[in-house]
């Protein structure tokens, strides 16, 4: 790289005046970055002003300058002016000792742009439903199909036993605080079809119930509104489990409560197959809740917890066993 102009060279001496309070902060600058005593390139008895140009006029005889202005941005990185001197010369941004002003720390977990994340948010929202038994909240589930829902087994366990009777149970959609946070929708409520029950797996297995309502609210107008866009349902994704701890999403029906979103990230340190660890919250009634990657993928099935961790079923895991059973139509019906 060339050596700066005499316009460089000035804005070079403003920068260093305004970076550094006094000689002394300069002199470890010559000293620690360039290996150069000031005192024998200056002498004594000037300001700072004559001393900053005496270096100059030292380094520019020894085609050294750039070294001096990027000594100086390792000793004041955040410095505005020498940084405006550095990218009129072409330098890349000052590097702090052990890292970068940027730095893509996951591979994987990219950016979202705003608008479209938000939008995506709000179609998964909408397909999210409370499991109630006679009007209470016992669980999570939500839409995979027009009229399907997926929840887990344990939610429906006295349904499937047969203590509950399945017309006691249902699945409230849009249950949730409105804008201002003081209100709470009390949403729509759909029952269970006569012919209910499509597939399930144990709670010792892959802890899924899938169901169908009497109804198809996946294509009916939000709120029984003419003007309002179909609910539509999630389209679960055959996910690999990640080597990274990548962001994850859970929309959930924590303790029964309108819906709430909560974030961590894959616990990448411990494995079972079929499944993903997190330490996303939940409490009881997030059973059966939608867990999604940060660009909202719905990747895995919430089914339990401990006190240190969150654990769901892979989707890849139920849509292999969906396939075997000849029921990946239920995704569209």
């Amino acid at each position: 790289m060339a050596e700066l102009s005499y316009k460089q060279e000035a804005r070079l001496h403003k920068a260093l005046v305004a970076a550094f309070e006094d000689q002394d902060a300069f002199g470890r600058v010559m000293q620690y970055g360039m290996g150069q005593n000031l005192s024998h390139i200056v002498g004594g008895g000037v300001g700072l002003d004559t001393v900053v140009q005496k270096a100059i006029d030292w380094c520019r005889a020894r085609d050294r300058l750039i070294e001096l202005l990027t000594a100086a941005r390792e000793f004041n990185p955040t410095n505005s002016k020498l940084r405006v001197v550095a990218e009129g010369i072409g330098l890349a941004p000052a590097v702090p000792a052990g890292g970068k002003p940027e730095r893509i720390i996951l591979q994987d977990a990219g950016f979202q742009d705003v608008e479209p994340w938000r939008d995506a948010m709000c179609r998964a929202e909408l397909a999210v439903c409370r499991i109630e038994q006679n009007g209470k909240g016992i669980g999570t589930g939500f839409l995979i199909g027009p009229s399907t829902v997926i929840t887990n087994h344990h939610v429906f366990a006295d349904v499937f036993s047969g203590s509950v009777d399945a017309s006691q149970m249902a699945c409230r959609f849009d249950h949730k605080y409105t804008s201002e946070g003081s209100q709470v929708t009390t949403g729509e409520t759909f029952e269970l079809d006569a012919e209910w029950r499509i597939d399930e797996s144990p709670e010792n297995d892959l802890d899924f119930a899938i169901i169908r309502l009497s109804d198809t609210p996946g294509e009916s107008p939000v709120g029984g509104r003419m003007s309002a866009p179909d609910r539509g349902w999630l389209k679960p994704t055959a996910w690999p489990l990640p080597s990274q701890p990548l962001p994850l999403i859970v929309l959930q029906h924590a303790m029964a409560r309108p819906m709430q979103i909560s974030f961590g990230n894959v616990m990448t340190g411990k494995q079972e197959p079929g499944r993903v660890f997190y330490n996303a919250n939940t409490e009881p009634g997030s059973s059966g809740s939608p867990c999604f990657t940060v660009d909202w993928q719905l990747v895995a099935l919430h089914h339990w917890g401990s006190p240190t961790w969150n654990r769901g079923i892979l989707f890849q895991s139920i849509l292999e066993r969906l396939e075997a059973s000849n029921l990946m139509h239920i995704l569209e019906e």
